[in-house]
């Protein structure tokens, strides 16, 4: 599962780096992280500029859960302005946010959109993740469109990744 999941993640970020025909620098870009629901093994996800969706419908979403609990579209993580973003999408059973893991958490309204921090804890349904960034961690697309763009919708351990929306060249924050 590790190794699907690595490859899942490269895919998503070398298909949008071709359709905006630039280079994103790995070690800057923002990661969800998270416990996989059946194997309790440790995974990752990109989170890619613009806005990232989340939930159970693979082909639909950027970042696929396999959880029950989440909606087949649940949640979006963008990076706008230098602020990583949380949302509900108007799931059945709700994102919520916390300071860190374990601690008491606050539920989203449906379209309501919090800013979240590095290592602050993510509920998406009952999955229990956290968003790890890094120093310098701000990743910017000059021209890119950040008003409903998605970076890509990719379908679990296929391989197969649509291009994403946007164009323009990279640069750091």
């Amino acid at each position: 599962e590790i190794c699907a999941n690595l490859y899942r993640e490269t895919r998503r970020k070398v298909d949008l780096e071709e359709a905006l025909g630039t280079t994103l620098d790995e070690s800057r870009l923002g990661r969800i992280l998270l416990l996989d629901p059946a194997s309790s093994i440790p995974l990752f996800h990109y989170i890619l500029p613009g806005r990232n969706t989340i939930g159970k419908a693979a082909g639909q979403v950027d970042i696929c859960l396999a959880s029950k609990a989440c909606s087949k579209v649940h949640a979006c993580i963008e990076l706008r302005h230098e602020t990583y973003l949380l949302s509900d999408l108007g799931s059945t059973n709700g994102t919520a946010f916390g300071e860190f893991p374990g601690t008491a958490s606050t539920k989203l309204a449906s379209e309501e959109e919090m800013e979240v921090v590095d290592g602050q804890l993510i509920l998406i349904g009952d999955v229990e993740c956290s968003l790890a960034l890094t120093e310098g961690g701000i990743v910017a697309v000059e021209g890119y469109s950040e008003a409903g763009a998605s970076p890509r919708h990719s379908e679990p351990g296929d391989g197969r990744e649509s291009p994403g929306h946007g164009g323009g060249s990279f640069h750091g924050k």
